[in-house]
């Protein structure tokens, strides 16, 4: 029921990807993780995502990887949907750090330590999910020249993946001219700008306006978002959508997957980084 790879040793191994699909499929909960490799899950005392984010926190605002690795793994291993640990609980935590980082309680490398630590865990979770089929809908992404955050990507990709896509972050600070270029050569059927920083707003709207224009005859939907996409900066840009949580995300690329025509209402990719 679960399949099997050969090793050069000509041993039978199970993947991690497999196990995770059918446990998934079939209902079934991991009893002890920690023979994949994964943290050792708490039974007893079964997180929250009010309690996961305030815990969350704590852990990197100290700097600990190994209990944001806890916290997050057994959630995701749980019965929550990855979306909402995205939304609930990594983006709300980082809100609140950029907050005391704002106050002074935090300093900036603390900032970048723990969005180090997050995409370090993401990459992780990553390997639970199978590579997706040629078959399946591409879709590629980034953030824009100027913007230092890898996180949002990141996440964006991985829900992308969760839901059947051939998802590939190009990374963060990007010229759009070399978006274009990424667009043109892969043929996406979607692509996604990850917006937490911007240097110069008019030369940020010209370039985004334009890397629209250039990408157009290939017919890729073009989805926005982040924190530094205020109502006055979105006015001046097209696109197909706007999103503000993964969730919406989620309901578009599923939509946008099965042929539906986008919602107009708001969509958006998260903003996580402050």
């Amino acid at each position: 029921m679960i399949e099997t790879v050969k090793t050069a040793g000509g041993h039978r191994r199970l993947r991690l990807p497999d196990v995770m699909e059918f446990a998934k499929s079939q209902g079934y909960k991991l009893v002890d993780p920690e023979i994949l490799g994964l943290p050792t899950l708490n039974h007893k005392n079964e997180r929250t995502l009010e309690v996961a984010k305030n815990e969350l926190v704590d852990a990197l605002v100290s700097g600990n990887d190994t209990v944001s690795r806890q916290i997050v793994m057994e959630l995701v291993l749980s019965d929550y949907r990855l979306c909402d640990i995205c939304d609930d609980v990594i983006a709300d935590a980082f809100h609140q750090v950029g907050d005391l980082w704002n106050c002074g309680t935090v300093e900036v490398y603390q900032e970048r330590h723990a969005c180090e630590i997050i995409v370090r865990i993401m990459h992780e979770i990553r390997h639970f999910y199978k590579p997706p089929s040629s078959r399946s809908p591409l879709a590629i992404g980034a953030s824009p020249a100027g913007d230092p955050y890898t996180l949002p990507t990141t996440m964006t990709e991985l829900i992308l993946r969760e839901n059947g896509w051939r998802a590939m972050s190009l990374g963060n600070n990007l010229p759009f001219d070399s978006l274009s270029a990424a667009v043109r050569d892969q043929h996406p059927q979607l692509f996604w700008l990850s917006v937490s920083s911007i240097e110069n707003e008019v030369h940020f709207i010209e370039g985004f306006n334009q890397f629209v224009e250039d990408v157009k005859p290939i017919g890729v939907a073009v989805i926005v978002g982040g924190r530094a996409l205020t109502d006055e900066i979105r006015k001046q840009m097209n696109f197909t959508s706007f999103c503000d949580r993964m969730r919406n995300l989620e309901e578009f690329a599923q939509s946008f997957k099965r042929g539906a025509s986008p919602s107009p209402a708001d969509l958006s990719i998260t903003d996580t980084d402050n």
